[in-house]
């Protein structure tokens, strides 16, 4: 298969091609040539009148159109150019002293705009109207085009960027709110040392430069607090008057009295609710009440109408010959209602009696069921109270086992401590105060046995009583010493009295001195 050859290549293109491309780049730059020449032609135009103003640091870099805008490297490229084509030494002779003198200010100007501390310095010391707008203005309609400007001007010394601008009545409030946030906490970065009143480079001491920089500080810190006071006065004002806030504010009121008319009209409708359902209740009550009052109405018309049926039936049974006084009691003591009224039916009237042989027998067998039913349950009713005195007697034998296994239960040196140092700490008058010492004694006991209150309360009464016991021992036996020691001494007190002085000296003793009492016994001899 053969391919079509075509010709390719720079060489055949720019041989069978014409060069559009790079002509057009070359008239473009050419253009771009001119546009350049003609604006430095105009740069030099105005940076060279003899007019223009020295100490305007924007004029003299040909900035003026965007002043405060203007970046730093916007800054760098006019000083650049400049630095070309104002030097002095292309100004003529005769215009080469103001050249000079215009080129000193220029330096200064790029020297103080390019740093950005000494910029803030200058682009404070500009003339700024600091007024805010009067009670009475910027009412309305015409709020926007009243304000507007006001925040602009004002927003060249915000510290944080970009600014958020009062936009107009169909600005949406969130970013209204965001607004007024935004200024309500405006951080500006304006600077008051143009308003310094003393130069501490001119002192001629230390002491004098400190003092000089402190006073300079006081009137700065002032400046500043008067700053911050007049924008938060025009935020403040500038909010007042909103269209956008009123409306919002108004809205807020009026979706804030909805919410409390509708809190009344619910409390209106449950206090209706309420006094509803007290009627309901109320009336539901009276109806249980009567119902009950029928019902027991019923119920004492039915006991005089079972009343009235036994005695009936009673006098039928012995009339009849139904049966014994014994069985005719127990019929007429367990019979229904619906029996009783079903027997006395078949019965009849007491002037029919006595009943023929059929009627007799449908009678007897309907009273011998009655009976038979009854007898079987008296019999139940005595075996269920028969079995209930076993299990009776069963759980109290059960019950004295346990006490008497319980009172069986040694107590363990532990157990008897535990008990004595819970009646410390629990005394007389301590709310449940047995309970309490029966827990410390199973918790601190340590014998795994758990005692009961009761258990508790009989110990400790048969330890107080075995302490009181062996207290009175001792304290008759402390009596019997203090009796014996005054007998012996009464008896020694008349034995000395009977006796003579050589006798009392003899007891004494040869070369032992005599007693305080032997020496008065033998003067008084």
């Amino acid at each position: 298969v053969q391919h079509p050859v075509e010709c390719a290549g720079r060489a055949y293109a720019d041989r069978f091609f014409p060069k559009v491309e790079k002509k057009a780049a070359s008239e473009k730059a050419s253009s771009n040539q001119a546009t350049r020449a003609a604006d430095t032609a105009a740069l030099y135009a105005k940076l060279t009148r003899e007019d223009i103003d020295l100490e305007d640091y924007y004029a003299l870099l040909g900035l003026e159109d965007k002043m405060f805008d203007t970046t730093e490297a916007e800054i760098k490229k006019a000083w650049g150019t400049i630095s070309k084509i104002c030097h002095p030494d292309k100004a003529t002779p005769e215009g080469r002293d103001f050249a000079e003198k215009r080129y000193k200010a220029q330096q200064l100007a790029f020297s103080t705009l390019s740093d950005s501390q000494r910029r803030r310095g200058y682009d404070s010391s500009l003339e700024f109207d600091e007024s805010v707008p009067g009670e009475k203005a910027g009412t309305g309609d015409s709020f926007f085009e009243v304000y507007r400007p006001v925040f602009e001007r004002n927003a060249r010394f915000s510290e944080v960027k970009p600014v958020p601008m009062l936009g107009g009545k169909d600005t949406p409030y969130e970013e209204v709110d965001r607004f007024y946030d935004f200024w309500f906490g405006f951080k500006s970065w304006r600077d008051f040392t143009y308003l310094d009143e003393h130069k501490p480079d001119d002192s001629d001491c230390r002491e004098e430069k400190r003092w000089k920089e402190r006073e300079n500080k006081k009137l700065r810190a002032g400046k500043k607090k008067e700053e911050v006071a007049r924008v938060r006065k025009l935020v403040e004002v500038a909010m007042k008057k909103d269209p956008r806030v009123q409306a919002h504010l108004q809205a807020a009121a009026a979706a804030k009295e909805e919410n409390k008319k509708a809190k009344k009209r619910a409390a209106a409708a449950k206090v209706e609710a309420d006094a509803k359902r007290a009627e309901e209740a109320k009336a539901a009550a009276a109806a249980t009440e009567a119902a009950a009052a029928e019902e027991k109405k019923l119920e004492k018309n039915r006991k005089n109408q079972m009343k009235k049926m036994r005695n009936r039936l009673r006098r039928a049974a012995s009339a009849l010959s139904l049966g014994t006084e014994e069985q005719v009691s127990l019929v007429t003591e367990k019979v229904t209602f619906e029996e009783a009224q079903a027997l006395l039916q078949d019965v009849g009237k007491e002037e029919s009696w006595p009943l023929n042989g059929d009627v007799l027998a449908k009678v007897a067998d309907q009273f011998n069921r009655i009976l038979s039913d009854a007898e079987a349950a008296a019999q139940e009713a005595e075996m269920k109270k028969a079995e209930k005195l076993v299990q009776q007697r069963v759980e109290a034998r059960k019950a004295e086992e346990e006490r008497a296994a319980m009172n069986n239960k040694d107590w363990s040196a532990v157990e008897e401590s535990a008990l004595a140092k819970a009646i410390v700490r629990f005394p007389a008058g301590t709310k449940n105060r047995w309970e309490a010492v029966a827990e410390a004694v199973n918790s601190n006991g340590g014998g795994g046995t758990e005692r009961s209150v009761k258990e508790v309360i009989r110990k400790a009464k048969e330890t107080q009583s075995k302490r009181t016991g062996k207290q009175d021992q001792q304290a008759f036996d402390l009596y019997l010493q203090k009796v014996h020691k005054k007998k012996e001494s009464l008896e020694r007190a008349h034995s000395l009295d009977a006796a003579t002085p050589s006798t009392i000296i003899d007891k004494v003793g040869a070369g032992a001195a005599p007693t305080a009492a032997a020496a008065a016994a033998a003067a008084a001899a």
